[in-house]
């Protein structure tokens, strides 16, 4: 199993993105929450 670490950063007024480090993933939404979930569901992508 690869393990993807993901920055995340709070962008005032406009919520939160996650960046995978070395890889091209990328998702953003308004709450830590939902942009848990993207980042679970990001991390199951086949990668290559």
């Amino acid at each position: 199993m690869t393990k993807i670490h993901f920055v995340v950063e709070d962008v005032s007024g406009r919520g939160f993105i996650a960046r995978a480090l070395g890889k091209y993933i990328f998702t953003e939404t308004d709450n830590l929450k939902n942009l848990r979930q993207q980042v679970r569901d990001a991390g199951t992508l086949p990668l290559r």
